[in-house]
């Protein structure tokens, strides 16, 4: 929950509202729930660096799977959002470093990293990737603060 600078009370914001996934009875977010649509070709209009893209975009909310607005005086079907919202993709190059392990049966792990600020604060975001026996792959992702 943030603060509104102009009151100094809480403010709930779109990652803060709870609703009520009405079939399970879980609370979920508005992101949850944008996750969940079909929203991602938006960005395909939308070039690297460019201006922002306003759209207008209408969520429905399936009546198999519905969901509730969970407020002081109970609960609120909701059948569907409206969002407003401007859109952009900035691009920036950014130097990696790549590692290979390698052991007599080929490789071990391989990893890639990159500098980034992380909760505020310089740090490596890293990738790794480990081939295992049984030709799956295992990938994962870490984060280490830059603080000496």
């Amino acid at each position: 929950m943030t603060i509104d600078e102009k009151t100094k009370q809480p403010r709930r914001d779109v990652q803060t509202i709870a609703y009520l996934n009405k079939k399970d009875g879980k609370s979920i977010t508005f992101w949850d729930i944008w996750q969940g649509s079909k929203t991602d070709s938006i960005f395909n209009s939308i070039q690297p660096n460019a201006e922002r893209v306003k759209h207008v975009i209408n969520i429905k909310i399936n009546p198999e799977f519905p969901i509730a607005l969970i407020g002081k005086q109970g609960f609120a079907d909701i059948e569907g959002f409206t969002v407003i919202a401007e859109f952009w993709i900035e691009e920036k190059r950014q130097p990696l470093t790549c590692r290979k392990y390698e052991g007599n049966d080929g490789i071990v792990s391989e990893m890639v990293e990159a500098e980034s600020i992380i909760n505020g604060e310089p740090g490596i975001f890293a990738i790794h990737r480990k081939p295992e026996k049984d030709g799956r792959t295992t990938f994962s992702v870490s984060t280490r603060s830059l603080k000496r």
